[in-house]
């Protein structure tokens, strides 16, 4: 009786109406999908039989998305003048991944102290997942790959290339290593700093729910002819409910308490 009075009550008011049309929460959002399996032109080759497309990953060569390049700390051996140039030369998508896993299956890749980024809108999302693989390639003990988030808004570092060198950039090392380590520290949320040897890991991180700036890095610390390489990139998430249907959420279930008490 008390549920259908307030029910009766709620028509009166005319909310009733305005939760009726709420949506319900979905659950498990793909929100970013990368495997870069669409590629197919690999024109160059470093090191020797191991085909690689250089460059920022893109759509119009095969990529689900567009992502970004960047150079995050000093590179241990510049090979051209032009900083965004020898920004292009140490990232990429290659052909064989290595690794054990069939060949061809093309993976992201980076070397040298620079890496690949790509961007998410998580406004109206929550419970945000990213899941990816990784392996590194020839590395040593001081070589690492490194993984991190930032919600700053990077769009004004990066120009008509999508590549930005946040070593000399003067937001952010100015030119200076310790500045650019210091400016990873101060402004990135870092998900993984390791060296797994030669075998596939996958890895999972939370990220944040409803900004509207998460920029997502892969780059390898150090790494001068030793590179990292990713896979298989998923970030999901939950639609955060409307308010409205929150509290028909709640109705639903004071009206099974109810038929509960009455049982």
């Amino acid at each position: 009786m008390k549920n259908s009075y307030l029910m009766r009550a709620l028509v009166g008011t005319g909310l009733l109406l305005s939760f009726s049309s709420a949506q319900a929460t979905v659950s498990g959002t793909e929100l970013f999908h990368e495997d870069f399996n669409g590629y197919t032109h690999f024109p160059d080759e470093f090191p020797t039989n191991d085909p690689i497309n250089f460059g920022v990953p893109s759509i119009s060569e095969g990529g689900d998305n567009d992502w970004y390049g960047a150079r995050f700390e000093t590179p241990d051996g510049a090979i051209n003048n032009d900083p965004i140039q020898d920004i292009l030369l140490d990232i990429g998508v290659q052909k064989i991944p290595g690794g054990g896993r069939p060949s061809p299956d093309p993976v992201g890749r980076a070397g040298d102290d620079a890496g690949i980024l790509f961007k998410l809108d998580t406004t109206g999302f929550e419970n945000i997942s990213l899941s990816f693989d990784w392996r590194m390639f020839s590395a040593a003990s001081t070589d690492k790959i490194v993984v991190g988030y930032s919600t700053m808004d990077l769009d004004p570092f990066f120009g008509p290339e999508r590549v930005a060198d946040f070593l000399n950039d003067p937001a952010a090392g100015n030119g200076d290593q310790i500045s650019a380590e210091n400016w990873w520290a101060n402004n990135w949320t870092e998900l993984l700093r390791d060296n797994n040897g030669n075998g596939w890991t996958t890895s999972n991180f939370a990220l944040p729910s409803d900004s509207p700036h998460v920029w997502v890095a892969f780059w390898i610390d150090n790494g001068d002819a030793d590179f990292t390489k990713i896979d298989n990139i998923w970030v999901s998430g939950d639609v955060i409910p409307e308010p409205a249907s929150l509290i028909l959420m709640g109705l639903g279930a004071v009206a099974v308490a109810g038929r509960r008490r009455n049982a």
